[in-house]
């Protein structure tokens, strides 16, 4: 008997510091969800560098306390988690995919930089860019304005001219 109570305290405290090192973490439901989806919803995440777990409630419920998120409700359905890896809104836009794809998942919460995501802020951060786009929208903005200042030089170079 101890050794079970050892083992799931074991499992709470690398689940603690697991979810204490991700930037982002999603908790959804998946209960009908088929093991090919969940696999290719493990192998889109491990590829954006995140992680799923599949925890029991009682070890996720104690985990969520000790991590310091007190304000997060006790779940008590059928739930998986998403860590994130390298981005922090890599699994807000794996799941809402998942979502889309099939009505009987649902997002339960998340967390996002230590503070509780509400369902509206899971959609609006399912939707923004990731961060190789922003780069690339940040980087063509720059290019842009030098591009403008070459041809205004261009423009009166050849009007001196």
């Amino acid at each position: 008997m101890k050794e079970i109570i050892l083992q799931k305290q074991n499992e709470v405290q690398e689940l603690t510091a697991q979810l204490k090192k991700a930037d982002s973490f999603v908790l959804f439901e998946y209960k009908g969800l088929s093991a090919k989806a969940f696999a290719n919803l493990r192998r889109e995440i491990h590829e954006a560098g995140g992680l799923v777990l599949v925890a029991k409630n009682n070890i996720y419920n104690r985990a969520v306390k000790e991590a310091g998120y007190k304000e997060f409700p006790v779940v008590e359905n059928q739930v998986a988690i998403v860590l994130s890896g390298q981005d922090a809104i890599a699994p807000f836009k794996a799941l809402d995919k998942l979502i889309n794809q099939f009505e009987f998942v649902k997002y339960v919460n998340g967390a996002l930089e230590s503070k509780l995501v509400s369902k509206g802020d899971f959609v609006k951060l399912a939707n923004l860019p990731g961060r190789e786009e922003l780069y690339s929208m940040f980087l063509s903005c720059l290019q842009g304005s030098i591009r403008n200042l070459a041809y205004g030089l261009q423009a009166v170079a050849d009007t001196k001219n």
